[in-house]
């Protein structure tokens, strides 16, 4: 993220949207969205005299937020606050959602995929006395251009050419009258260099991807821990936190384990167990994924395993370790990044490694395609 623009930006309300999922007391839920019109100006008008790439809300703790967490407040449908301990924590934020009629289920509203997610190290800089930035957010798409994000400099008075989606999703309250029917959220306005788009925790099991993602020039897909996408280029984002600081006991949408291990040989996923695929999606950057659970075993894999970022794969089985890995090349890849010379500049650190190592005697295989390395 290059930049904050402590004027805000001026913004106009669309449309909102809401609808419920399931029954109260058995997992039912409340998904809401609000659209904004963006226009490339402060809070009062004044037009910015540069354009501004990529102008997302950062979502940030403040002292009045509810228990260290981007919401501010949170009123019931009579008005009064709502009583319920904690329940701002289970506020999570997604791309705008729809209700399908057919399924009877909530899926992914396309042109509503706004979510957006960011690296620790990104926010950090934005960290000061009484704010406390999270690492999602949302950011503003323009309409009339699917090839880029950015806002023009100096719009006239009413050039609204942004557009934003705001989406959450909580869960529905003992009844009704305890449920929140208005709430406000806190975000910081930066801008960023980097065009990257998300994909959300619900695009996971249909591997969907923001449109944007092929419309967008130089596009990078953010993912997250249990994504099965493997197209390039990609961003791993090993967690996303809803409330309090990285090193505070944080509250995550999603956080990636350090250590999984492997209890099914298979390549694709399979009910009640854990694949190698989806434990290199899981496993944290650094992690390690253990294949005590298949040794002896063979994995047969019927496409490319595509790794960006160090994993080291081990087994901690006692004697005569060994493991057989075939079928598809294993491809490890870099990520792209800003360097000091802007963001067409790529990162020059080692690529990414996919470590093979024992425990004691045993040997594990890669067969089919050797190992190789790309850069992006």
């Amino acid at each position: 993220i290059s930049s904050s623009s402590p004027g805000g930006v001026e913004m106009r309300l669309l449309s909102t949207s809401t609808f419920t999922s399931g029954s109260r007391g058995l997992g039912g839920e409340r998904f809401v969205s609000a659209t904004y019109a963006v226009r490339n100006a402060d809070v009062n008008g004044n037009p910015y005299p540069n354009a501004n790439p990529n102008v997302s809300f950062l979502a940030v703790s403040t002292p009045n937020g509810l228990d260290e967490t981007a919401i501010g407040e949170m009123r019931t449908y009579g008005g009064t606050p709502v009583a319920q301990p904690l329940l701002a924590q289970a506020f999570k934020p997604m791309h705008a959602m729809r209700f399908n009629f057919v399924t009877g289920l909530p899926e992914v509203a396309p042109g509503g995929e706004d979510f957006q997610v960011f690296d620790e190290s990104e926010i950090s800089s934005f960290a000061t006395s009484g704010i406390a930035p999270l690492n999602y957010g949302f950011v503003v798409r323009t309409p009339s251009n699917s090839a880029s994000r950015t806002l023009s400099a100096n719009p006239a008075k009413d050039e609204f050419f942004g557009v934003v989606t705001f989406a959450m999703r909580f869960p529905l309250q003992s009844s009704a009258a305890e449920d929140p029917f208005a709430f406000s959220m806190d975000f910081l306005v930066v801008t960023d260099n980097q065009t990257r788009v998300t994909q959300s925790l619900e695009q996971q099991s249909s591997n969907q991807v923001p449109s944007l993602a092929t419309s967008l020039t130089g596009a990078v897909v953010n993912t997250l821990p249990g994504s099965p996408y493997g197209a390039t280029p990609t961003r791993f984002v090993s967690s996303v936190r809803l409330a309090k600081a990285p090193d505070n006991d944080p509250v995550f949408l999603v956080q990636a384990a350090q250590n999984i291990v492997v209890s099914s040989n298979a390549d694709t996923n399979v009910n009640g167990a854990i694949t190698l695929r989806q434990a290199l999606n899981q496993v944290a950057t650094g992690g390690t994924v253990d294949l005590v659970g298949i040794n002896g075993q063979t994995v047969t894999l019927s496409s490319t395993l595509v790794l960006g970022r160090d994993i080291t794969i081990t087994n901690s089985t006692a004697s005569n370790p060994s493991v057989t890995i075939r079928g598809g090349a294993t491809a490890v890849r870099r990520e792209q990044r800003a360097g000091a010379r802007g963001a067409a500049e790529r990162d020059r650190h080692a690529a990414p490694r996919l470590r093979l190592r024992t425990a004691r005697r045993g040997a594990h295989r890669l067969e089919g395609a050797a190992c190789s390395t790309r850069g992006i």
